[in-house]
């Protein structure tokens, strides 16, 4: 130990080789198991970059931080066989961390894989995993909470309004309630993704990362139109912000809120299925396609390829005629004249 002194390195590792700072800590079987993560397709499709960012984000921000005890909790400093079932108990329940439950159980779920990743590398596949043996604290199945949303009789009046603006942010909000999207992916929609009248968007910009083919009606195309005269410079997007990038997410709702408020722009592809629920003969499978929603039963969707395309296309249809219909008192047609 005093040799080691003299040498300037740490007279520990005399005694407890495992602490050698060149030794493979949970951090580096992390890091490089998230790599492989980005490099590998899943199902053949790549994967969703934003569900692997969350990886090194929830690491960094729970896990990796190690200190001596009586300082702060965390592992990642530590080779992947020095951590306890302790080490493990205490990063899942910080106080933060304790009440997200979701990404509690998350963590938990990723702390394991690493774990698992790590003896496999150094040849202990069987060596115990300390975050498998953790048991998270049982909690009440909470009631979920939806976006709230307009009542479909009320979308062909919050239509009505919306086309009094001529601002990008109102046009933009039209087209997600006529196409059912979510505002991330009309926010984000390009140039490119027009083809005709179908917008296709890639599977990297929707959630559940495969590409989704949404049928356009009359007033979206015109809608496209009219974003096509006032199109500056080749600009790649359709509903572009101010300053060029992309369109903000308080504006689209701030423009709904002095239409509607109380209401959200995700909850109307809530109105849009219940509307598609009180129509006779509409398909359930194609009302959730255009929702693009993944099929819950895994047998199902194993053998369901198909996307309904033409279903879907009559249905955008009938619902863009459903929202063109003006407000009781501005003209004699019944609100639902379009469905008969």
């Amino acid at each position: 130990m005093r040799a080691a002194v003299r040498n300037g390195t740490d007279p520990k590792t005399v005694l407890k080789p495992k602490h050698d700072a060149a030794a493979l800590t949970f951090k580096h079987f992390a890091v490089a198991y998230i790599a492989h993560l980005r490099a590998t397709p899943r199902h053949g499709k790549p994967r969703n970059e934003k569900a692997v960012d969350q990886w090194p984000s929830t690491f960094s921000k729970w896990v990796y931080e190690f200190k001596p005890v009586g300082a702060a909790v965390g592992f990642g400093d530590k080779r992947p066989g020095e951590i306890t079932y302790g080490d493990v108990k205490a990063v899942l329940t910080q106080r933060g961390l304790a009440a997200l439950a979701e990404t509690q159980k998350r963590v938990k779920q990723r702390i394991g894989v690493i774990l698992e990743e790590a003896a496999k590398e150094e040849g202990e596949p069987h060596r115990y995993n300390p975050a498998h043996a953790f048991k998270l604290e049982a909690r009440k199945a909470s009631s979920v909470k939806h976006h709230a949303s307009a009542p479909p009789e009320e979308i062909p009046a919050i239509m009505a309004e919306l086309r009094k603006s001529d601002s990008t942010s109102a046009r933009l909000l039209r087209w997600s309630i006529l196409t059912a999207c979510r505002s991330g992916e009309a926010r984000g929609a390009l140039w490119a993704e027009i083809d005709g009248e179908v917008w296709e968007i890639p599977g990297e910009r929707m959630k559940a990362g495969e590409r989704h083919r949404v049928p356009l009606c009359a007033e979206a195309l015109e809608i496209l139109e009219t974003m096509r005269e006032k199109r500056v410079r080749d600009h790649p997007r359709i509903f572009p912000g101010e300053r060029g990038g992309l369109l903000s997410d308080v504006a689209v709702s701030n423009v709904l809120k002095r239409v509607r408020p109380g209401v959200t722009a995700h909850g109307m592809r809530a109105s849009f299925r219940q509307w598609g629920a009180k129509q006779r003969g509409m398909s359930r499978e194609a009302l959730e396609l255009a929702l693009a929603h993944t099929n819950p039963n895994k047998v199902e969707g194993a053998y369901q390829y198909d996307d309904l395309f033409d279903l879907r296309k009559d249905i955008m249809k009938v619902w863009g005629d459903y929202c063109g219909i003006l407000p009781e008192g501005d003209n004699e047609v019944s609100m639902y004249t379009a469905l008969a």
